[in-house]
C-alpha cells in the first residue's frame, strides 16, 4: 500500500472547500471542516484518502482531484444518489451511512448493505468494515461469519485497525486462535485498545499463543495508559495476584479504582470487595456497600447478591429486609445461586403489597416496574431509595414503558 503523506487538518480544509475556507477565520476552519472530512473519509493518514493524497503529493493531480471533489459534494439526497450510481465509492459509502442511520427518519438496513457492498467492492475500506459488521450481525440480510471474515480481512489489509480487531474477534469465536492472535497483535500495535486488552487476555491464558503473564501485563498496561477500563481492571488483577508484575495491592486498588470510576461494573464489584477486605485500601463497609450498589444498578448479579447482604446485616447501609429481598430476587431471577439460596431466608411478609409489587417487577411487569420506581423515589410504602428507583425506571423504559 502506498504510504500516505500526513496532512494537517488546516491543509485539508484549505483544499477541500477553498471558497468556504476564505469565509472563515483560519483558526476556525478546521473545526468547521473536521466533521465533513471524517464523514467523507478524508482524514489525514487514513487509508480511505489514499487515492486523493498519495505520498509525495505536493501539487498536481492529487490536489486537483481533491479540489474537484470539493466542488462536486452533493447538496441533496438526489444528488448523492446520482453520484453513488455513477460509481463514486465515497458517495456509495455516504449513502449507505445515510440508510444505516435512518435517512429521512427511516432506517433501511437492506439498502445500507446494498450500498456498502457497492463501495466495498470498489475497494472502500470503511465500507468493507461496515459490510463485515453487517454480515457478522445479520443486519440487512443473512448472517455469515465467512463473509464477515472476507470483508473484515480486506479492510484490515488496507490498514484499518478496527477491522483487524473485529476480524480477530470472529476468528477467536470460531476457535481459530492463532489467526486471531495475529490480527489482535496487528491491531494492538496500531493502537486499538480493544485489541490490546484481547491480546493481553490471550497472553494471560495461553489462547493461541504461549502463556506469558509478563506480556499480558505489557498489553494491559498499553490499554490502561489509553484510559481503557478493561485494561485498567485486568492490570489491577495482575498486580493483585503478582502475575507478570511484582505483587502490589495498592497498585491493584489504584488501577481497579480507575476502571470503577469509569462505570466498569466488574471493577466496581472488585473495588467493593477490596474495601470489604481492606486490601490495598483502608477497610470500609460504607464504601464497599456504595460500590456494590453502583455495580448492582448496572446488572452485576454478584454485586446484587452482596448488596442484599449489606441490607440484611445493616452493614454500611441501613438495615432493610424489603430492599434486601428485592436485590436477592433480582439476582436470583438471573440465575445467581447464592441469591436463590438467600432469598427464602429474608424475614419479610411475601404476601404484603410491597413484596407483591417487587415480585411483579422482577417477573418483568413493566407497569409494576414503573410503580416501584415511583414508590422508591417518593418513599411511598417502601423505603426511599433513589438509586433503586433509577434502576427500575430503566427496566421499565427498556420494556417499553415511557
Amino acid at each position: 500500500m502506498t504510504k500516505l503523506r500526513t496532512w494537517t487538518l488546516e491543509e485539508y480544509a484549505e483544499f477541500i472547500a477553498p471558497e468556504l475556507y476564505e469565509m472563515e477565520a483560519v483558526e476556525e476552519a478546521p473545526k468547521l471542516f473536521s466533521s465533513v472530512l471524517r464523514d467523507w473519509g478524508l482524514i489525514p493518514a487514513s487509508p480511505l484518502a489514499e487515492q486523493y493524497i498519495p505520498e509525495g503529493s505536493s501539487d498536481g493531480g492529487a490536489l486537483v482531484r481533491l479540489r474537484d471533489l470539493s466542488t462536486r459534494l452533493p447538496k441533496t439526497d438526489e444528488q448523492l444518489l446520482e453520484w453513488a450510481e455513477s460509481g463514486e465509492v465515497l458517495a456509495q459509502n455516504r449513502l449507505a451511512n445515510r440508510f444505516y442511520g435512518g435517512m429521512g427518519g427511516i432506517q433501511d438496513l437492506a439498502k445500507a448493505r446494498h450500498w456498502y457492498l457497492k463501495a466495498a467492492t470498489g475497494g472502500h475500506a470503511a465500507s468493507q468494515f461496515n459490510l463485515g459488521y453487517m454480515c457478522a450481525a445479520g443486519e440487512g440480510g443473512w448472517a455469515s461469519e465467512d463473509e464477515a471474515i472476507h470483508w473484515y480481512e480486506l479492510a484490515a489489509k488496507q490498514g484499518l485497525p478496527v477491522a483487524m480487531n473485529n476480524l480477530a474477534t470472529v476468528l477467536e469465536r470460531l476457535d481459530r486462535l492463532e489467526e486471531a492472535v495475529h490480527w489482535y497483535r496487528q491491531a494492538a500495535y496500531e493502537g486499538n485498545v480493544s485489541a490490546q486488552v484481547s491480546l493481553g487476555f490471550a497472553c494471560s491464558n495461553g489462547r493461541g499463543v504461549e502463556a506469558s503473564p509478563e506480556k499480558a501485563a505489557v498489553f494491559y498496561r498499553l490499554a490502561a495508559s489509553n484510559g481503557n477500563a478493561a485494561g485498567e481492571f485486568n492490570l489491577g488483577g495482575l498486580f493483585s495476584l503478582g502475575k507478570g508484575v511484582k505483587q502490589d495491592h495498592k497498585a491493584a486498588a489504584y488501577w481497579v479504582s480507575l476502571a470503577a470510576n469509569q462505570g466498569y461494573h466488574p471493577a466496581q464489584k472488585r473495588l467493593a470487595d477490596l474495601y470489604q477486605a481492606g486490601e490495598g485500601v483502608e477497610s470500609s463497609e460504607e464504601l464497599s456497600a456504595q460500590w456494590n450498589l453502583k455495580a448492582a444498578i448496572q446488572g452485576n448479579t454478584h454485586a446484587q447478591n452482596t448488596l442484599a447482604i449489606h441490607y440484611v446485616k445493616g452493614a454500611g447501609l441501613p438495615k432493610d429486609e424489603l430492599i434486601a429481598y428485592m436485590w436477592f430476587a433480582i439476582a436470583a431471577s438471573q440465575g445467581h445461586s447464592g441469591a436463590m439460596e438467600n432469598l427464602p431466608k429474608v424475614p419479610v411478609d411475601t404476601s404484603s403489597d410491597a413484596c407483591k409489587l417487587v415480585q411483579a417487577a422482577v417477573a418483568g411487569d413493566v407497569e409494576a416496574q414503573s410503580q416501584l420506581s415511583y414508590k422508591l423515589k417518593m418513599g411511598d410504602g417502601v423505603p426511599k431509595e433513589d438509586e433503586a428507583s433509577v434502576y427500575w425506571l430503566g427496566r421499565a423504559a427498556r420494556g417499553g414503558r415511557i
